[in-house]
């Protein structure tokens, strides 16, 4: 038997199956949903989304110096000045908020997500787990959460930005396709990724082999796990859409309406990494119950 913690040789219908891969993915997300009833299970994606409140709060609030100057950094070529006068402060908020909240996703979110594959493993199998101990088991394996969740963020942003950069002097459809396509290898990433925390969090790997056996765990799925994975970026199309045209619609409507288009954003895209993560917790757990047997 490999070393692996994932078996090899998959069972190639299943890995094939359209309609078993559609019903494991449905299950999960409607699993995920069901263990909503337990308010623990969603309480490490609250505590994140009121620190990102918290932060945009205090974005809101600092419009002099140094905070200007501070948040300058994140606004490409922004002066701090630009940062000091309403509605310019407004304005600005998507793009600079928008970089910090990259930065705090990679390194802080991570952990959040790490508590809620804990929590949702405990509430799926009917054991007790308090919070603070799956934050605590979280923080201990911080480095290798860390380490996966910068990997793929790399990998997405340069994929993205790649299609972005490819696309530049192209026209029509050719230039969306292009740069769809660089959105579609960042979907792909995140198949690749999509079960590397809960195999931290179950199994504690050596961090050579976290990113492998999450790959070899979505090759037994492709399918499934490209559901889960689609229909959470699905999940925030609407407000992304949204935030692209926040701006203009800002100038025509009112400055503040960029305070409510981040909001959405924030919540659609928690929601989707809630799903995300218990949908891809379940169907792993599923998995190694059916490996153990």
């Amino acid at each position: 038997m490999s070393k692996s913690m994932i078996p090899g040789n998959p069972d190639n219908i299943e890995r094939l199956n359209f309609s078993k891969n559609f019903q494991t993915a449905f299950r999960a997300f409607f699993t995920s949903l069901t263990l909503v009833q337990n308010v623990k299970v969603i309480i490490p994606t609250l505590v994140y989304m009121f620190l990102q409140l918290a932060i945009m709060t205090l974005y809101l609030l600092s419009i002099e110096r140094p905070w200007t100057s501070f948040w300058a950094l994140f606004a490409g070529g922004v002066a701090a000045g630009d940062l000091a006068h309403f509605p310019r402060h407004l304005l600005l908020m998507q793009q600079v908020l928008g970089r910090v909240d990259m930065l705090v996703d990679t390194f802080v979110h991570v952990v959040f997500q790490a508590a809620t594959v804990s929590l949702v493993s405990a509430a799926f199998r009917k054991k007790t787990v308090s919070l603070s101990a799956s934050m605590k088991e979280s923080c201990g394996r911080y480095f290798k959460l860390v380490f996966v969740s910068l990997l793929s963020a790399v990998l997405v942003y340069s994929a993205i930005n790649l299609a972005r950069h490819l696309s530049g002097n192209m026209d029509g459809i050719v230039r969306a396709g292009v740069a769809a396509s660089g959105v579609l290898a960042g979907l792909v990433v995140q198949v690749f990724f999509l079960f590397s925390i809960p195999i931290i969090m179950h199994a504690n790997p050596p961090v050579a082999r976290i990113v492998p056996d999450s790959l070899r765990m979505a090759l037994k799925l492709p399918l499934a796990s490209a559901f889960i994975v689609a229909v959470s970026f699905v999940i925030t199309l609407p407000t992304t859409f949204l935030s692209l045209k926040a701006g203009m619609i800002a100038l025509q409507l009112s400055p503040d309406f960029m305070i409510h288009s981040h909001i959405a954003s924030m919540i659609m895209e928690l929601t989707a990494a809630y799903l995300l993560t218990a949908g891809a917790t379940i169907i792993f757990i599923h998995k190694m119950e059916a490996v153990s047997k």
